[in-house]
């Protein structure tokens, strides 16, 4: 049974003295980005009950306001005396607006607020007003309008796959004819376009398998995992809720802001490329949750050389990815009002030691050096 929606002091931390007039409070709202969403250890499960979904003391599995780059500038500024975060896992711009109890974020928890995000955030700015406190709003969002997320769990699926297959190539049980292929649909045929386009025009990988058995020929293994193509900004098909980003987030710096906050903060997104996966951990927590091969999970890793590895293949344009994350930030900021107090924050640089190679989850959201990275540009615009 679900708990009567809670009011905006369920998402709020506070030091005391909490009315003091020197101080500021911090309002915060988005998505996983913001929330933040923290896979601390690798899991074949996407159930956030289940696969180390971590939470704070909300009991939300898949939102830690403490692990959150605006968490990390709430504790280390003491000017800050209070902290609201209505960030969301899986939240889009229109959740952001609109969404209503009974709405459940990427990881099946209820909102179960009395107002969608952006009222209550609204609502803590006048309260900080009131008080004469200074009051700041941080915000991301537009990622979740797109079928992105999915798009790179498919991929990490592949990923692994590749560098499992590589590996059995190399052993005895394998014979030459074992192989990998990435595919991408379009040309002439479903399996003509160059690699470079599965994400252009969706595609997928298969794996190829010839196991060896004495005096007998080889068993022969094939699977093939799919890759949905990409429908953000920028692509050839833009999704159903594409068009609302920038509707959407001007409609949130503008409520941010008449309802008087001194300072708009829209945290744009970070280049994801250099994002890796532990395929080890991955791989060993797969054979765990299968019976048959459970005897398979510690050896597997070794026997594979499995390890870190890029998340993208190589086969993709690097530059291909960076325009398709240009054009989502692009959109974004597309219909911003021109104001002093309202700032497009362009993120830092994020190399592979700052992002989560937790998979199929975690990757490739921030880690704690990453949100510390954020945290510290988000400081040179708040003070």
């Amino acid at each position: 049974m679900v708990d009567e929606p809670k009011d905006r002091d369920a998402d709020r931390v506070c030091r005391r003295p909490e009315d003091s007039s020197k101080d500021a409070v911090l309002v915060a709202t988005g998505d996983s980005v913001t929330s933040a969403y923290h896979q601390t250890r690798s899991a074949a499960s996407t159930n956030c009950a289940i696969n180390n979904s971590a939470k704070d003391h909300r009991n939300l599995p898949g939102n830690d306001m403490f692990f959150s780059y605006a968490g990390r500038y709430y504790r280390g500024n003491a000017n800050i005396s209070e902290y609201y975060n209505f960030a969301r896992t899986g939240f889009d711009t229109d959740d952001v607006r609109t969404a209503v109890a009974a709405r459940t974020d990427a990881c099946a928890n209820p909102w179960n607020r009395v107002k969608p995000p952006l009222g209550l955030a609204e609502d803590a700015i006048k309260d900080a007003k009131t008080k004469n406190k200074k009051a700041f709003a941080v915000v991301t969002g537009g990622i979740n309008n797109t079928n992105w997320t999915d798009m790179i769990k498919e991929f990490a699926v592949c990923r692994i796959a590749q560098l499992a297959t590589e590996a059995f190539k190399a052993t005895a049980l394998s014979t030459r004819d074992t192989h990998f292929r990435w595919f991408a649909r379009g040309g002439g045929g479903p399996l003509n376009a160059p690699n470079d386009k599965i994400m252009e025009n969706g595609g997928g990988c298969w794996a190829v398998w010839f196991v060896r058995r004495p005096f007998f020929p080889p068993v022969v293994l094939i699977s093939r995992w799919g890759i949905s193509q990409y429908n953000g900004p920028g692509s050839a098909a833009p999704g159903r809720w594409v068009p609302q980003i920038p509707f959407d987030a001007e409609a949130i710096v503008k409520a941010l802001l008449n309802a008087g906050a001194d300072k708009v903060v829209w945290m744009l997104y970070y280049d994801m490329i250099p994002a890796t996966i532990d395929s080890a951990a991955f791989a060993r927590s797969a054979l765990r949750n299968a019976p048959v091969f459970q005897w398979a999970a510690n050896a597997a890793p070794r026997l594979f050389n499995l390890g870190n590895v890029s998340l993208l293949p190589d086969e993709l344009s690097i530059e291909k990815v960076q325009a398709y994350e240009k054009a989502l930030n692009d959109a974004i900021k597309a219909r911003f009002p021109v104001n002093a107090k309202l700032v497009a924050l362009r993120p830092p640089m994020l190399f592979r030691g700052d992002i989560q190679n937790t998979a199929a989850l975690g990757c490739p959201h921030p880690n704690a050096e990453g949100h510390k990275k954020l945290a510290a540009t988000l400081k040179t615009v708040l003070g």
